[in-house]
């Protein structure tokens, strides 16, 4: 029996490495698992045999990791690992297989249980700590999702302490920081930065390629508007995984796209309109804005150097916006009193923000922060510059602060639940 459980335990372990790593959905293993479940089965059911407890209960267990290599839920697995789970409660190999198999059946609470329960018997188990995470990111309503969500970002840290070369590991604690990000109000951008170093850090430990890594760090990349690393992920993603397909990178270049032509083309205004447009752009603030040591100076678009640009103000109006609402971040084209074009992004917006900023609304930037947007779309090089406002003390409406159409958005990642 020990032979023969030691050649079925291979013929899994193989076909589960190798089906990690194939993209296509898996069915095509239909046959070899079937093959596998019958071995199994005509062990189980010979009377002739005499089974040991351990020796059913790896036979139920692999019958269940079998199935699981199938992308569907199995109800067959299942019920396999919950006759193994009969025989020894703190199986942890069996718990962490039933658990996926929950998570596959999106019965998230069940999954959590069974990932707590191997936890409890082997507080240091990777495998464990690794779905914990996942699922954790899965459970709860809106409050408690927040707090589950922070709690992910833990376990992933946890798992990652005892194999610092572990590609997954690394893998969930950049999703982890990623969905805690958008979850969780922050006041900076540092959760991800921290995401793109735990995402490198994946890639560089990983033995196969992981294409949902190269997506959600094109993701992130975009939502940095720094486009041709987003351009670049995608690509590299859908290439390991034509399940990832490339609407998203071809949706993001649509959107470049447009907003190139709108700030090179100074959003198709005639030139009699715009200087009628940039008449009426206030020379300044009713008031100073306070907390700052010294009074802040009007400037325009072209004053402007890459960085922070302290001790400036801009004044301008807004055109157009090229965003939709639930998009971050939210865009605008605005002009200043020079008829120079710019385009305008404000990150963490609400959708309050479109009602706020409307055609021809005044807008004032504090110590505006200016990105250069290069790229490279089918051949053609984009340039742009690129206000971005991350603070919502330093951007006025109407000489009114926005406070409140600041509010932190939420972002669903088709991916990074994973």
């Amino acid at each position: 029996m020990e032979e023969k459980l030691s050649e079925l335990k291979l013929q899994v372990d193989q076909l589960t490495e190798e089906a990690e790593y194939d993209f296509q959905k898996g069915e095509h293993y239909k046959p070899q698992v079937t093959q596998i479940i019958k071995q199994i089965d005509s062990l189980i059911d010979n009377e002739d045999l005499e089974i040991s407890k351990k020796h059913k209960i790896e036979l139920y267990f692999l019958k269940g990791k079998a199935s699981d290599i199938l992308p569907e839920y199995s109800k067959f697995a299942e019920e396999a690992l919950t006759k193994a789970m009969k025989l020894n409660p703190f199986h942890i190999d069996s718990l962490n297989t039933l658990g996926h198999i929950l998570w596959k059946k999106k019965d998230y609470v069940a999954a959590k249980q069974c990932f707590e329960t191997a936890i409890e018997k082997d507080p240091n188990n990777i495998k464990s700590l690794q779905y914990l995470s996942i699922v954790l990111r899965q459970v709860g309503d809106q409050k408690d999702k927040s707090q589950n969500v922070t709690k992910s970002l833990e376990i992933a840290k946890k798992a990652l302490t005892f194999d610092l070369k572990n590609a997954q590991s690394w893998y969930l604690v950049g999703n982890a920081y990623l969905s805690d990000y958008f979850m969780n109000p922050k006041k900076n951008n540092n959760e991800l930065n921290l995401a793109l170093s735990a995402y490198n850090q994946s890639e560089k430990n990983q033995n196969r390629e992981n294409p949902d890594l190269y997506f959600n760090r094109g993701n992130i990349h975009c939502y940095f508007e720094d486009y041709q690393l987003a351009f670049n992920d995608y690509i590299k993603a859908n290439k390991i995984d034509q399940s990832l397909t490339t609407d998203t990178l071809k949706e993001v270049q649509q959107k470049v796209l447009k907003v190139y032509d709108l700030v090179t083309n100074k959003g198709r205004i005639t030139q009699k309109k715009l200087q009628n447009i940039v008449k009426q752009i206030p020379i300044g603030l009713r008031e100073q804005p306070k907390g700052f040591d010294h009074p802040l100076q009007m400037c325009t678009i072209g004053d402007l150097k890459d960085g922070i640009n302290k001790g400036l103000i801009l004044a301008s109006k807004s055109l157009v916006s090229y965003t939709e609402q639930n998009t971050v971040p939210a865009g605008f084209v605005i002009v200043d009193s020079k008829l120079n074009f710019t385009s305008l992004s404000i990150y963490n917006a609400s959708q309050e923000i479109y009602e706020k900023i409307r055609e021809l609304t005044d807008v004032f930037i504090i110590e505006p922060e200016v990105k250069q947007i290069s790229c490279e779309i089918d051949g053609k090089q984009i340039s742009y510059m690129c206000i971005q406002v991350k603070d919502a003390n330093k951007i006025y409406v109407e000489n009114e602060k926005i406070v409140n159409q600041l509010a932190h958005s939420m972002v669903v990642n088709q991916t990074f639940e994973k």
